[in-house]
Formats: structure tokens, sequence, C-alpha cells
């Protein structure tokens, strides 16, 4: 990660597939973790807050989807029903998946 210190004192990537993120993050640290179900994740503790930008997690899915940055770097403000609207498309879409509903 090229945008943290280069003399850590925690390692860069920690493997969460063996102990849970409470057990493997030192307490009261900031963090940033990716999680994928079952296989675990890893996780990496943010030495500097000031040099990590906050739009990182959106910055990887973001180039992960091959989107350009204004996309997800100052997305486009919606009403709140336009916003209702889609949730309640989503939802529609949602219901033949939704376990929830047995």
């Amino acid at each position: 990660m090229e945008s943290d210190e280069e003399w850590a004192m925690n390692k860069k990537l920690i493997d969460l597939s063996l102990r849970d993120i409470r057990r493997s993050v030192p307490k009261a640290l900031p963090y940033f973790s990716v999680d994928f179900g079952l296989q675990g994740g890893f996780a990496h503790v943010i030495e500097n807050e000031y040099k990590f930008p906050r739009y990182f997690g959106k910055e990887i899915l973001g180039g992960m989807m091959d989107l350009e940055p204004r996309r997800w770097r100052k997305p486009m403000r919606e009403n709140f029903e336009d916003q209702r609207k889609k949730v309640m498309q989503f939802a529609q879409w949602w219901k033949p998946y939704d376990c929830t509903k047995e």
C-alpha cells in the first residue's frame, strides 16, 4: 500500500482466513478490510490516517468495475423520491432470492 507509511509498525497485509478481525487488528487503530465471505479476507492497519485517502475503498471498487473517477468520487445527488423508486424496483428484483421471506 503506497498510501501509507514506508516504515510501518504493523504488517502491511493481515490474513483474516485464520482469525477474525477483532483478534488480528490492534485495538483502537483504524484499518481497512476486505471480506470474501467463507474464505476469510485481508486487513490493513492504517498507520497515518492523513496519508490514507478517504475514498480508498471506492477507488478499488471503481477500478474493478472500470468506472471513471468522477462516477465514484463525486456522485450526483438524487432526491428522496428517485431513491425510493430505485429501492422499490430493487426489492422487486430481489424478491425471488430473498431467503428471509420463505
